[in-house]
């Protein structure tokens, strides 16, 4: 009887192990309507989700000048609390690099977002630019 109670244990065991490592990563990938929305709002289509963070907004000048020049400013939210996520576009450049979108919320409500190209430097465009980047041939 002990070998038939070690082998229900362990099937239990290996149940619950498989249980928590469902196939269902989506909780961690869930792309917000809202999110969704403002970035087809500028022709962008989503491929998935690649990271959410919280953090207190504390740039130098020079990294709030950039991303002024890519579209938001984040000058007047400085010391405030940001959840910052940052999705993967459906959209690839010319070369087959990815292009990325990162949307900053303040206080529950979107303030703004900038892309990324990948392997440029530093790479950063305005969610408005698609038809630019079309024109000077970056993507498709």
């Amino acid at each position: 009887m002990n070998a038939f109670k070690l082998r229900i244990f362990l099937l239990i065991i290996l149940f619950i192990f498989l249980a928590g490592c469902n196939s269902d990563t989506t909780s961690n990938a869930i792309v917000e309507e809202a999110h969704k929305n403002y970035i087809s709002s500028f022709d962008w289509s989503i491929d998935y989700k690649l990271s959410e963070v919280s953090e207190t907004i504390q740039y130098r000048p020079e990294l709030i000048d950039n991303l002024k020049a890519a579209g938001i400013d984040l000058g007047p939210v400085q010391g405030k609390e940001a959840i910052i996520t940052t999705y993967l576009l459906k959209e690839k450049q010319k070369t087959g690099d990815h292009l990325r979108v990162t949307i900053f919320e303040v206080d529950g409500r979107i303030i703004g977002g900038y892309g990324s190209l990948e392997n440029w430097e530093p790479g950063l465009f305005s969610l408005e630019g698609k038809e630019q980047l079309v024109r000077d041939g970056i993507i498709h």
